[in-house]
């Protein structure tokens, strides 16, 4: 047997995946584990009952076996935490999954990562705001990630199929099907544009309801930050946020009309610090140097292998703007007959990749 069957073995354990890592760097291998006998796993400072999981589940290694050959005969990836395609942002949360199962492109799990959250029950303006951020974000070239769930989740992976990008679904049910049901199409649609849909939970696993809290920790984790959308007082959204506080990550949250109980929580985020974000350019100033620097190199590339290749709207507004003389952003939106918002996305894009400067009195000028 190869260590993806003890790998699986070893993650099927009911003891916390701290405990299983210490254990794994100290012998080095998934295969010398399963071969310990009681005496050397209470060596590691595990209590009897501990211990004892461990050699009950030895004569269980067969139904690891089972699970791999599953996957093989089914195209979905297992990844464990020693492997060089295990993320590595992972590697620092709390309580690491030693195994994560996928389907489509696992390469979306290395790229500049945004995580949109929200309530499943949402308003239509939650969810257009939700979807229209990962939009914009997706466009910056910043993968999106979430949960698939319904409401603010779907808007937020549905965003970024809407431009052509890709997004990572994190799901809290196992990897072999779609929960919620109704998100089916859209579990495909992730997979036919390149995305990546992953879950700690092997195939034929039976989902428990507080898998779905769990799997926040891994969002937050993938993400360099966590945007909340129209968060309810006690939404999952919110543990979320809170994950990525302990791991050391930036929140932001859109505000939410008074009163509205659709959005409690994210006020309530907002109240103890969470960055209030009106758009994307909220999120991407927060970002730290290096990586503004990483996304500008990477869309002006695009761009230039493009050869500028701008849409219908980004061209009139390309056209509009002049080296020599700055022009008001009052000046385009009457000359381009724009909406604001249109403009606005139009120009935050140009920005970021160096098309355009902005300078004092909401003034553009092109850069090259």
């Amino acid at each position: 047997m190869n260590e993806d069957v003890y790998s699986i073995w070893l993650s099927s354990i009911s003891v916390s995946s701290n405990i299983k890592i210490k254990i794994l760097e100290e012998i080095g291998s998934f295969r010398s584990i399963y071969y310990l006998r009681k005496q050397d796993y209470l060596s590691f400072g595990l209590t009897e009952t501990q211990a004892q999981k461990f050699i009950e589940a030895q004569d269980k290694i067969d139904k690891s076996a089972e699970i791999l050959e599953y996957t093989q005969q089914n195209n979905i990836d297992v990844i464990n935490i020693a492997q060089k395609e295990y993320p590595l942002s992972l590697n620092h949360i709390n309580e690491p999954p030693l195994v994560l199962y996928g389907r489509g492109n696992k390469s979306s799990l290395h790229e500049l990562s945004i995580a949109v959250v929200g309530s499943r029950k949402c308003s239509e303006y939650g969810f257009f705001t939700a979807k229209k951020f990962a939009q914009e974000l997706a466009e910056m070239g910043i993968c999106v990630v979430s949960g698939l769930a319904m409401g603010i989740d779907a808007a937020a992976h549905q965003g970024a199929l809407s431009v052509k990008q890709r997004t990572v679904a994190v799901l809290g049910s196992r990897i072999d099907a779609c929960y919620p049901a109704e998100n089916s199409l859209l579990y495909n649609q992730i997979l036919n544009q390149e995305g990546y849909i992953i879950s700690e939970y092997a195939p034929g696993y039976q989902t428990k309801l507080y898998n779905f809290s769990r799997r926040n920790r891994i969002i937050s984790g993938l993400s360099l930050g966590v945007l909340v959308v129209e968060a309810a007082y006690k939404s999952g959204a919110l543990i979320t946020a809170h994950n990525a506080l302990i791991q050391g990550k930036s929140v932001f949250a859109v505000p939410a009309n008074l009163g509205s109980g659709y959005g409690s929580g994210s006020n309530e985020l907002i109240q103890q610090g969470a960055k209030l974000v009106q758009n994307v350019q909220d999120i991407i100033d927060d970002f730290p140097y290096y990586i503004r620097i990483k996304l500008k190199t990477s869309l002006t590339e695009n761009l230039l292998d493009e050869k500028f290749s701008l849409d219908k709207n980004e061209s009139l507004v390309y056209d509009c703007l002049s080296w020599q003389t700055a022009k008001s952003f009052s000046e385009l939106e009457k000359v381009t007959t724009l909406s604001s918002d249109q403009l606005n996305r139009i120009l935050v894009k140009f920005e970021i990749i160096g098309v355009v400067s902005r300078i004092p009195g909401n003034r553009y000028i092109k850069n090259r």
